[in-house]
């Protein structure tokens, strides 16, 4: 007759759930299975119908009703003097992707930057009168730090984290996204982990600058200064980020652009 198997519907244990995980088992009679009787459990875990082909389902496998459950567990029970057994594999489902699901974590530090403005945002002008009457202006190069942060998010998915690599990873926000103004977000590599290739443990990081990642330069005097007129002309550009250019300066987008509202559609 060879191997037989028959699920066992009034059998299976009844489905559990959490506000993490669903966890539903099958079980499963085999009957035939050949021996010998040290390897009867390993048979029943592996067992295909001799006649239908149907096959006890392997661990990572996801159940015919519910894709995003996977077998995590399987146990056998068996009986030697019948060369049968019970197969029960445990189905997991977690619940994964919504709000209520990631670990949302925030490291912050200073890195120091020149500019041409103090703390309340005037011109860092310095005046020389010189003996002949005559004033002289230059701008002074400020060094200032700027408090930049670090956001992680860190949650399970089934989505691959390959694809942020190629789509997001070494990019900035296109638009304004979860509060943070457009292009102050640098997507850093993602991080994953899986057991079985179906649910990643991810985190994904960004390194934020208030100022954006941009890149400003200007035209400077043979003394390698800013006349006071390019850094009054820059001064307008640091709170607009559409204003790109004026009179002796540009501003560079440095990084490429990213819809990071696609990208990461469980972050919000």
């Amino acid at each position: 007759m060879g191997i037989a198997i028959i699920e066992d519907v009034r059998g299976a244990g009844a489905l559990t759930a959490s506000f993490t995980e669903v966890i539903a088992p099958r079980r499963f009679f085999v009957t035939g299975l050949p021996g010998p009787d040290y390897a009867l459990g390993f048979q029943a875990a592996k067992a295909v119908d001799a006649i239908t082909g149907y096959a006890i389902p392997l661990l990572g496998m996801p159940h015919p009703y519910e894709p995003l459950a996977i077998v995590n567990h399987i146990s056998v029970d068996v009986d030697r003097g019948n060369s049968s057994g019970y197969v029960v594999c445990s189905y997991e489902y977690k619940t994964v992707g919504s709000s209520q699901g990631f670990l949302e974590s925030y490291t912050g530090s200073f890195t120091e930057f020149e500019t041409h403005y103090d703390a309340t945002g005037a011109l860092a002008n310095v005046t020389y009168t010189d003996a002949a009457g005559k004033t002289h202006t230059r701008v002074a190069a400020l060094k200032r730090k700027s408090l930049c942060a670090n956001i992680e998010f860190e949650f399970e998915t089934t989505t691959s984290p390959r694809s942020t690599v190629t789509g997001a990873a070494g990019c900035v926000n296109n638009a304004a996204w979860l509060g943070y103004g457009v292009r102050t977000l640098l997507c850093l590599p993602p991080v994953g982990t899986t057991k079985d290739g179906i649910v990643w443990r991810v985190r994904y990081g960004f390194a934020y600058r208030p100022y954006t990642w941009d890149q400003w330069e200007a035209y400077k005097d043979h003394a390698g200064l800013v006349p006071t007129g390019v850094a009054s002309s820059i001064a307008t550009s640091l709170s607009d980020p559409t204003v790109m250019s004026g009179n002796g300066w540009g501003r560079f987008v440095t990084f490429p652009l990213a819809d990071f509202a696609t990208a990461f559609p469980g972050i919000d």
